[in-house]
């Protein structure tokens, strides 16, 4: 499950934002409170890179703030 593998991939720098929803914190351009943006996410078909806005859970929404915050003071990465 999507659950198993988030919890796997945490420490790698991977935050569950919705059922089934794992993103790389690395690819996170902006943080919002019910949303993310991904910045040249590339398409499957080949096509141009754009950007990207998904919804995190209602549920999820705290803690996937405290985990890229986390993720970011650990990489000193700046919000």
């Amino acid at each position: 499950k999507v659950g198993a593998l988030a919890a796997k991939l945490e420490p790698l720098g991977f935050i569950c934002i919705s059922r089934g929803q794992i993103v790389n914190c690395k690819h996170i351009s902006s943080f919002y409170d019910d949303r993310i943006l991904l910045k040249n996410v590339p398409e499957k078909s080949g096509g141009k890179p754009s950007d990207k806005v998904l919804l995190i859970s209602r549920r999820r929404r705290k803690e996937c703030l405290e985990k890229y915050t986390a993720y970011c003071m650990r990489t000193q990465k700046y919000i």
